[in-house]
């Protein structure tokens, strides 16, 4: 059955066709330019919502092992099989019982022994766990993006004049990031204190970007169209997705191959 999300998604592809697309021509719809940015947030937030569940849900696998692993059962030698005197009793007109011995040296140990081995495999099992949790909830990026230098012409000449004054971008601030699948990432700070994450590309200039305000890291969906300009991105069939997040000074780059537009 068909969601909100769903719908919102499709609209979504349709808008960026209009705008990334070999035919763009959304420049000319105000409205459409408007609900391509509304639907940019929304998708954003979903993106955030769902980071905020992936770590909870990280945090209760942590707390649930460690919770089963933190009792330590030590294990006790049996009387019959290890060496040391036996338990006396109470003899007849005493005034009560008497205290066994000490253990012997050689059971003490091996109870000592003991706990720090059952100590450590419980670590070991808790530690494994973890890992191996948030492994499978926090994937690998597929490539990391450094910074890199630019001259002060190619941060001017990096963006169409048209969008870089719609989003208020201070070209002259920009950082250029290394190339990926032959784009060129930048992210520049806005005239009102946000950031901008923007893709150009040697054949369509300014392809695009998304702009966040103060406080939030920006990031762009990257989308391999049918009928898109090859330059573009190279490498990833038609239907796949890279998402390029700014976060720390670098780019977290993750892809999703897929073939929903075949």
């Amino acid at each position: 059955m068909a969601t909100d999300e769903d719908a919102d998604e499709r609209e979504l592809e349709q808008l960026r066709r209009r705008a990334y697309g070999p035919a763009a021509d959304i420049a000319r719809d105000p409205d459409a330019l408007r609900r391509l940015h509304a639907l940019e947030e929304v998708v954003r937030a979903r993106a955030t919502d769902r980071a905020v569940v992936d770590r909870a849900v990280v945090a209760h696998v942590a707390s649930s092992v460690g919770a089963e692993t933190s009792p330590v059962t030590t294990t006790t030698v049996d009387a019959a099989a290890s060496p040391g005197p036996a338990p006396r009793t109470s003899s007849p007109g005493s005034a009560g019982p008497t205290t066994d011995p000490a253990p012997s040296p050689a059971v003490s140990w091996w109870r000592r022994r003991s706990v720090w081995v059952a100590a450590l495999a419980g670590a070991a099992v808790g530690a494994a766990a973890i890992w191996g949790g948030m492994t499978l909830l926090t994937p690998q990026p597929a490539a990391t993006l450094q910074a890199v230098s630019s001259t002060p012409e190619e941060r001017l000449s990096a963006f169409d004049d048209g969008y870089a004054q719609s989003f208020g971008i201070e070209e002259g601030d920009a950082q250029r990031f290394e190339t990926y699948r032959g784009v060129t990432v930048w992210v520049a700070p806005t005239r009102t204190g946000g950031s901008c994450l923007v893709v150009t590309t040697d054949a369509a200039g300014t392809y695009g970007g998304a702009c966040v305000p103060r406080g939030m890291d920006p990031m762009f969906d990257l989308m391999v169209y049918p009928g898109m300009v090859p330059q573009v991105v190279e490498g990833l069939p038609v239907g796949s997705v890279a998402r390029l997040t700014y976060r720390d000074g670098a780019i977290r780059v993750d892809e999703a191959i897929g073939t929903q537009f075949s």
